[in-house]
Parts: C-alpha cells; structure tokens; sequence
C-alpha cells in the first residue's frame, strides 16, 4: 500500500495563506483610509485627505486677494521715486513710491490663471467638440423646398418628402433579389448587424402600422395637443443611408408643421 495523501494538511495550508492575505490587504486598506496609527499621515497622501471643502475656501481667498508683487517689483518704483526726488522731500518721494507700488497692475492669481488655462485648450485642437467653422471643401446647401409640401394629409404632416416635379420618388427602392447567396448576406451585414439590403429594398417613405393597445391608445387621447416647439437630435456615426434617411422621413410625417 501507497503512502496516505495529506489532503487535508495541504488544503489547510491554502486556507491559511488565503486567511493571511486577506488580513494584510484589510490593514493596508485600512491606512489608506482611515490613516495610521501615530496620527502622521505622508505628505504623499496629505492632499488625498483633503476636504472638498478646504479647496473651495484655499480657491475664494486666492480670487479675491491677489498675491502681493515681488519685493523686487516693491523695490523698485520706490527706488526710483528717491532718485527723482530732493534731498529734502524724502518723506513725501516715500508716499509717492508706495502710491505707485499699490496701483501697479498685481499678476493674476492662480484661481484666474487657470480660468484662463481652460478657457485656451477649449480653443485649442486638443478640444475635439469645438465647432471648426467652414474648412476648404465644404459646402452649404440650404433647403428652398416650402414648409408644407403638396400632398399634406394623415401620415404626412409636412406633406409628400422625397419626391421628383412627377410624383415619383427621388431615391427609389433597391430590389432585393429572391434568394441572397451566403457572401451577399454577410456583406450586408457587415458593420450594420442586420441586412442592410432590406432596408435598401423598402421606400423611404414607409409607413407603419398602429400596433399599439386599446388601453395605450386611450391613455393617449388624454394628452395635449397643443405641444410647443421642440428640436430633433439625431445622432449617428457611419449609419446605413436608407435607415437615416427614413428616420428623418418619420420624424416630418408625424410630427406637427409648428
């Protein structure tokens, strides 16, 4: 016969290890936190314990007593004012250097320093959602079509969009085949995660059905009418054409002209 396993010993000694661990972790965490024993605290981990509080008052005094100038900047006025002077006006050579000392331009506090700090990276590249103004290339092409167009009824608030001078529409349906081979299925599903040939293949100016509840469509009738002026955000980045376009197809055929 083999010698016995000594599972239960080496399952002992993991337990003790795991147990010491711990302990050591729960009394670092505790000097951070808490602080240590003698009530000394590094001055690495003076300005962590600081209260938001302290930081507010700290930023008030230097807002609104600014620093006093330099004794070199003091210094000099004063110099100049007793070369200037007679050998008997020193007192009043004295009142005059001081009067210049106190209405020289003080150098901005550090509360205003770093106002001025931000206020210059909101203008520089490193902010990327500045508005950068027109650059070379681009171009402006303001909507001449009316408010309402012809065709306004139940579906089409702001009348028929996306239509030629015939009725027809501008950007007419992509025919989807009847049966799309494997590589054509996960073309159009690349970067979309769903098949954007479908949504090629329907019109832009598709509307849906009412699938709402009888309760919901009751709640509904409670409503305001008269709803005032909103804006519609659409955010988007590398979206498929046809999903965009009749998003904002849906938004004009169901939202009110005012």
């Amino acid at each position: 016969m083999g010698k016995p396993r000594r599972r239960g010993c080496t399952l002992t000694s993991i337990i003790g290890w795991v147990a010491l661990s711990l302990g050591i972790g729960l009394v670092v965490l505790h000097v951070i936190v808490v602080g240590y024993p003698s009530g000394e605290v590094p001055v690495s981990q003076r300005s962590l314990r600081r209260r938001p509080d302290e930081d507010d008052a700290r930023l008030s005094e230097e807002r609104d007593s600014p620093p006093a100038p330099e004794a070199g900047e003091a210094a000099a006025p004063a110099a100049a004012a007793q070369e200037e002077a007679p050998a008997g006006g020193a007192e009043a050579a004295a009142s005059d250097a001081a009067a210049a000392g106190a209405g020289a331009t003080a150098p901005a506090s550090k509360y205003e320093a770093e106002v001025a700090a931000m206020k210059a990276w909101e203008l520089s590249d490193e902010n990327n959602a500045k508005f950068p103004g027109p650059r070379p290339g681009d171009t402006e092409q303001k909507s001449t079509a009316p408010d309402i167009l012809p065709g306004r009824g139940p579906g089409h608030e702001h009348g028929l969009l996306g239509r030629n001078s015939d009725g027809t529409e501008r950007i007419p349906p992509t025919p989807l085949p009847e049966k799309m081979t494997k590589e054509e299925r996960r073309d159009a599903h690349r970067g979309f995660c769903f098949n954007s040939r479908v949504s090629d293949s329907l019109s832009l100016d598709r509307s849906q059905g009412d699938f709402r509840s009888a309760a919901c469509k009751k709640k509904h009738e409670g409503y305001p009418k008269d709803l005032p002026t909103a804006t519609v955000v659409i955010v988007f980045h590398n979206e498929n054409f046809s999903i965009l376009v009749r998003s904002i197809h849906s938004v004009l055929n169901h939202g009110p002209p005012h």
